[in-house]
């Protein structure tokens, strides 16, 4: 499980870096296609978490375990940001989501889980 969790991790970066070069208004690649990746791995981040949290005997311990508490918070707060910027704001119209795209390059500090 978490050696798929990583490729999922890794696969973001590479989509993050996708994204930041051809997600402009000049790019032959239509927006559908930056839509889609969002959702996607916005989808299979919270699914990765929900499935770690109930792994747990108990939910609770999931944020007060002895060796990875820092990580569950940090993962739990990336996929809740990640949540709201991609499915909750989307709803409110002219909203100024310039804050949140620099939060987006925190999930690539997932990667150092892997080193």
């Amino acid at each position: 499980f978490m050696n798929g969790a990583l490729v999922i991790i890794v696969l973001n970066a590479a989509w993050i870096g996708f994204d930041l070069d051809w997600n402009n208004s000049r790019s032959p690649i239509p927006d559908i296609v930056f839509t889609v990746g969002e959702h996607s791995f916005c989808g299979l981040f919270l699914i990765e978490l929900v499935v770690r949290i109930c792994a747990h005997k108990k939910p609770g311990e999931f944020f007060t375990d002895a060796k990875s508490w820092r990580w569950n918070w940090f993962d739990a707060l990336l996929v809740g940001m990640m949540v709201l910027e991609t499915w909750v704001l989307q709803f409110f119209d002219g909203a100024d989501l310039s804050s949140f795209s620099a939060l987006r390059l925190l999930r690539l500090m997932r990667i150092s889980r892997i080193f």
